[in-house]
């Protein structure tokens, strides 16, 4: 059987025009070029039997077609259609067009954009360089790498996939993640905000230049291979490398902090065609550098068990949330091990003096 022609698409959208994509299982690469046109090339030739397209003045939508279909509603909630095979898209696109692409489980690589850039997707991994502008990214169990150049700001959310964002200028960086790890490698430079929240993921951070790094954990630890001055408790840590750097806030239940030297490699094997791909490991931090590491949280410091782990298990039903929990930590940690009911029970205790008998008025 004759394989499939390849397909190619073309809709003038002009230089700051959008596209949106919102396909299936496809692999999509886009690439930034000059100029005011949408080139779309798909490979397997299927294109114009399985994605509905829609030209509109200074727009360009691709959509799961009939029979292939996927709903992104929040995270964690995928509604996937049985049907027709999913094109594998290369897509050429205005270097500052407004980019909207969601995807359930095909992989993404995206080179050179630097307009308004949103992503959402479920599975596929998604590798984003020499990107700059204002980038938001939401997804379920994917692995997320992006380089940037220029200016730009990062705002991402993840379930289980690892964050990893490196740059030269990163004017705000917003990250989340349940259980994936994150790592940031570059200058932060802008107005901020910079913070990042983690239930049982670790942070890298390898900064260049000066950096205040304020860390409030309830169980994990913050190590530094850099040279670094430290105040505060368990608990709650400050890190200030340099003089006068901007602020970065962790907020984590169990996952550590670590500083670096040098920089972190590409945390993604490319996603070109296999003939240019370079597959490249990713780094854990004891790969990194060598050089004195600098324990900040004392292991001598550790919290009474018993009243810890009450503290530890009430933050992660939700009963408290985790300015709360760091300081029931640090009463624990000021009181003998034979008050430790009275920080387990606080929680309890407390709308339970409030409460009304049965009975009375």
């Amino acid at each position: 059987m004759t394989a499939p022609a390849a397909t190619v698409l073309e809709h003038e959208i002009g230089p700051t025009g959008l596209v949106a994509i919102r396909l299936h299982g496809s692999d999509i690469r886009v690439r930034a070029v000059d100029g005011s046109m949408v080139r779309v090339n798909d490979t397997t030739g299927t294109l114009a039997r399985s994605v509905r397209v829609e030209r509109g003045p200074g727009s360009l939508s691709l959509e799961a077609g009939r029979g292939l279909s996927v709903s992104l509603g929040s995270l964690g909630s995928i509604g996937l259609g049985v049907g027709r095979r999913a094109p594998n898209l290369e897509i050429e696109v205005p270097r500052h067009a407004t980019l909207v692409l969601e995807t359930a489980s095909g992989g993404v690589t995206v080179d050179g954009l630097a307009g308004d850039q949103r992503y959402r997707t479920a599975s596929g991994q998604v590798l984003l360089r020499d990107v700059c502008g204002p980038l938001t990214l939401e997804v379920v169990s994917s692995d997320v790498d992006i380089q940037t150049t220029g200016a730009c700001t990062v705002d991402a959310r993840s379930i289980s996939g690892d964050l990893a964002v490196r740059g030269d200028a990163v004017g705000s960086v917003r990250l989340s993640t349940t259980s994936g790890d994150v790592r940031i490698n570059g200058r932060f430079a802008g107005p901020g905000p910079f913070a990042i929240e983690t239930v049982s993921g670790d942070t890298t951070l390898a900064p260049t230049g000066s950096l205040r790094v304020e860390v409030m954990s309830v169980a994990g630890d913050v190590r530094s291979d850099i040279e670094a001055t430290t105040e505060g408790r368990r608990g709650s840590r400050t890190v200030v490398v340099g003089e006068d750097g901007p602020t970065l806030t962790i907020r984590s239940i169990s996952g550590n902090v670590r500083l670096v030297r040098g920089s972190l490699p590409v945390s993604l094997p490319s996603q070109r065609p296999p003939e240019s791909t370079l597959p490249l490991e990713p780094v854990m931090p004891d790969d990194l550098t060598e050089g004195p590491t600098v324990a900040i949280s004392d292991p001598a410091e550790a919290p009474h068990d018993n009243g810890s782990m009450a503290i530890l298990e009430s933050l992660e039903r939700g009963e408290i949330d985790v300015d709360e929990a760091a300081r029931r930590l640090e009463i624990l940690d000021g009181l003998p091990a034979t008050a430790e009911a009275d920080i387990q029970t606080e929680a309890e205790a407390r709308p339970a003096a409030d409460a009304v008998p049965d009975g009375r008025p």
